[in-house]
């Protein structure tokens, strides 16, 4: 039975027909240690640069296909490298998953059920022959675009991720050729920061002082409300002293009318009944306080929402975030004047408790 033998010399490849009882063979001849650095450059571990930027994107298929033919370009303009693989892995809200193995079947991939993606994987590798190697070496980039309102778990990549509320990008590169690398991470950046869009001044401001103006907003608040009432307790106090003084003269030389005076007054309360408004109403202050310095942090972190923009039910889910996004600033509004009311209100709330 005739099988092909394919014949590996160390000069260019030979077919030869040879009679074998069973199947063909693989002939591999080498010299010292060729053969060990030719599966070594294929197989072995190579080096890997990543890294993570965070920021607002929109991503769509058109973004993914200038992408893919910005670095083709490039590696095979510079280094005449040859693609082995594409592929690219999108995870949806349902924690479901999909594999495509090529930039075509990506391109024309059309998801029929109403998902909305999550995260977007991608994959190159490639073979290029760097001129101080003898043999072709593997290499493998990969850029991750993940939105921040989900927790990617799915795909397997071993440097560190995180869910960030915009979204972010993370991007690696295995290679073997350390200027390589560095030059195609200069590349990869660049492109990457082209397609994140410049968060707005004022939003990045609140959404990184969140903290800071939620609580220090809420403190002048309570402090403010407290310094009111207290100086409101010191007026009725010294108003009520006044007349104590008024009635105690009008009494003249009675000494015993002056005691009972005096004592029906300390049973009436009135010192202690300021003291306990005066105690609840900071108690009261002090948690409204709290309560709405969490509430107006909230507020103020005004995320810009990143959308992997690949299926029709993404694109309703990025008009309702843009909606939802306008409706948030509304409610910082709203929280802001409600606590300005809710500190006068409660300003006239202890006046009526306090002449009642």
């Amino acid at each position: 039975m005739e099988k092909n033998i394919i014949e590996v010399p160390c000069e260019p490849i030979a077919v030869s027909d040879e009679e074998y009882s069973e199947n063909g063979y693989v002939r591999l001849p080498y010299k010292d240690n060729e053969f060990k650095e030719f599966i070594t450059s294929l197989l072995g571990e190579p080096q890997s640069i990543d890294g993570i930027i965070s920021g607002k994107f929109n991503i769509t298929v058109s973004d993914v296909d200038k992408l893919h033919q910005f670095i083709s370009q490039r590696i095979q303009t510079q280094n005449k490298g040859r693609l082995i693989q594409f592929v690219a892995k999108v995870a949806y809200n349902d924690k479901s998953m999909i594999t495509l193995n090529s930039l075509n079947d990506f391109l024309t991939y059309n998801e029929i059920k109403p998902l909305v993606p999550t995260a977007l994987h991608i994959t190159w590798t490639y073979l290029i022959k760097f001129p101080e190697k003898e043999y072709p070496e593997k290499q493998r980039i990969s850029v991750s675009f993940i939105s921040g309102k989900f927790y990617r778990k799915m795909f397997d990549i071993d440097f560190f991720t995180s869910a960030i509320r915009s979204g972010v990008v993370e991007y690696k590169i295995q290679h073997t050729s350390r200027s390589w690398g560095v030059d195609i991470e200069n590349l990869l950046t660049n492109r990457i920061n082209s397609i994140i869009e410049k968060p707005k001044k004022l939003h990045e401001i609140l959404s990184k002082k969140k903290t800071l103006i939620s609580f220090s907003f809420s403190s002048i608040i309570c402090i403010g409300v407290f310094y009111t009432l207290a100086k409101k307790v010191s007026f009725y106090r010294r108003t009520e002293l006044s007349n104590v003084n008024a009635d105690m003269e009008r009494l003249m030389d009675n000494l015993n009318a002056k005691l009972d005076y005096v004592m029906e007054y300390i049973a009436s309360g009135s010192v202690n009944r300021y003291n306990s408004i005066l105690i609840i109403a900071g108690i009261v202050s002090i948690i409204t306080s709290v309560v709405l310095a969490f509430w107006l942090q909230e507020c103020l972190d005004i995320g810009e929402q990143s959308h992997i923009l690949l299926t029709d039910e993404s694109k309703k889910d990025k008009e309702k975030d843009d909606k939802a996004e306008k409706n948030n600033w509304r409610k910082l509004i709203l929280t802001i004047v409600s606590s300005i009311l809710t500190g006068i209100a409660g300003s006239f709330i202890y006046d009526f408790l306090i002449r009642k």
